[in-house]
């Protein structure tokens, strides 16, 4: 294969197991007020749960490639390359994600299996066996519109078309489309989250795009 080694992504810092709390607590911040979380864990939203999801889904991830700014933490990227794992349920309720049913309730739990079914279906009308996937893309609140998201994402993105491959993900908010669109992904399908009328928009990279 051609391209940079994974270990050299222009400078930024790549996440190992005493990362996760930081890069959970990252993500907790940056979706206060994210309407796909709002309807998740409704009527309020839920730090606390949202921060148990991705520390429990990072640490049981096989092949998980998490990307920050810094070692602090305020842009956040996670991918899954072709191949790697993505939480099963019985490693999600073994690192964490059991607390889940006693903080937010069974009424989450339910959404959020719907949820997951739902992404498993789009995703496979838009992804093959070489393709990366987005797992989770955020800045906290008070270090957005730096340019942050582009500094995480852009140096990936070139990892992955050195190789001839793709990267795949799924945004619930028409305003980050844009974005998304500014570093070379398409809308692939847009639907509606079930049970809900939030938007999604399950978007696609090409290297041959760029």
């Amino acid at each position: 294969m051609t391209g940079k080694p994974i270990q050299d992504l222009g400078g930024l810092h790549i996440m190992t197991a005493e990362d996760i709390p930081r890069f959970a607590a990252c993500t907790a911040e940056a979706y206060r007020g994210y309407p796909l979380f709002d309807h998740l864990f409704g009527p309020a939203y839920n730090p606390s749960a949202v921060e148990t999801i991705f520390g429990a889904s990072m640490r049981c991830s096989r092949g998980l490639l998490g990307v920050s700014d810094t070692a602090a933490a305020d842009a956040v990227a996670l991918f899954l390359p072709p191949g790697a794992k993505g939480p099963s349920t019985a490693g999600f309720l073994a690192h964490g994600g059991l607390g889940l049913l006693v903080s937010a309730g069974l009424g989450t739990v339910r959404r959020l299996s719907t949820y997951e079914s739902y992404c498993k279906e789009v995703m496979g009308r838009h992804t093959d066996g070489d393709t990366w996937y987005l797992f989770n893309l955020c800045v906290r609140p008070e270090c957005q519109g730096k340019g942050l998201s582009s500094k995480v994402m852009r140096p990936v993105l070139e990892h992955i078309g050195d190789r001839g491959q793709r990267c795949y993900l799924e945004t619930q908010k028409g305003s980050n489309v844009g974005l998304y669109e500014h570093l070379g992904f398409e809308v692939a399908e847009e639907g509606t989250v079930p049970g809900s009328d939030i938007p999604h928009f399950a978007m696609v990279w090409e290297s041959g795009r760029r």
